[in-house]
């Protein structure tokens, strides 16, 4: 099974939210479905570049009717998937709670990437053993996003350790990827689905964001934001919701 991984980060005045988003794809043909379908979306609107190769589309890029009507497109294309699903985690901390983690056997003081680095290991490695467990699949490829977050926090080495290791690891892959390069455009259908879970959270007063938003949970027929923290079963919660669900885990304050 492939896997597509992006990230967000929000944030008010009373707290911060980290929000990884995970796009599952069975199989070859599910892969070849998507991104075909997504490079004649983007042919079709004339999204291409002078140079002949295709524009991103992503949701910070929804600025305009065009590529709202894109944005829509790409939506109904995952939605006509069957086989492929997403998956977001989010995790709310604060200055405190960053403050209270440490490390379990000595106490001693983690520097900021790796309290950074605890919160991502957390989300991605429930994401993957969870859902891989679901579909009965393993020795799969994880595609990530070149992350913003910062190097030297020990991330990779961690989901080395718990993902691709051992005699049966969830992985036989895991690697970063150019979400621009249409080779990998696939990966910009999660980062518009991530980006929609985003704007249920922390509203926008983009007005084409805020449609997008709109669309998605119409189309996908998803509850509202304030619902989601209600459904504490994971088993119940991705048998409502099986094509798109959000899931809230707790501060991990020890490392």
């Amino acid at each position: 099974m492939l896997t597509y991984l992006d990230e967000s980060y929000a944030q008010d005045k009373h707290k911060q939210s980290l929000l990884i988003g995970a796009l599952f794809i069975p199989s070859k043909s599910n892969k070849k479905f998507l991104h075909q379908g997504l490079t004649n979306i983007k042919q079709k609107h004339h999204l291409i570049k002078p140079d002949n190769s295709l524009k991103e589309i992503k949701y910070s890029k929804i600025n305009s009717a065009k590529t709202l009507l894109v944005a829509k497109a790409t939506v109904d294309l995952f939605n006509l998937s069957y086989k492929s699903f997403f998956r977001a985690g989010i995790i709310n901390y604060t200055k405190k709670d960053l403050l209270k983690m440490k490390k379990l056997s000595s106490g001693t003081p983690l520097k900021e990437k790796i309290k950074k680095a605890m919160l991502y290991t957390k989300i991605v490695t429930h994401l993957i053993q969870n859902n891989y467990d679901s579909q009965k699949t393993r020795n799969g490829v994880l595609l990530m996003d070149n992350l913003t977050r910062c190097n030297g926090d020990q991330f990779n080495a961690i989901i080395a350790t718990k993902l691709l290791s051992g005699q049966n690891p969830y992985l036989k892959h895991c690697s970063m990827v150019d979400s621009q390069t249409e080779t990998n455009q696939t990966i910009q259908i999660c980062d518009l689905l991530l980006g929609a879970c985003r704007n249920s959270l922390y509203p926008t007063k983009s007005k084409y964001k805020t449609e997008f938003k709109d669309y998605v949970y119409k189309t996908l027929e998803l509850p509202q934001a304030n619902k989601w923290k209600k459904i504490k079963s994971q088993g119940e919660l991705e048998a409502r919701y099986p094509k798109f669900s959000i899931k809230y885990y707790g501060v991990p304050y020890k490392y």
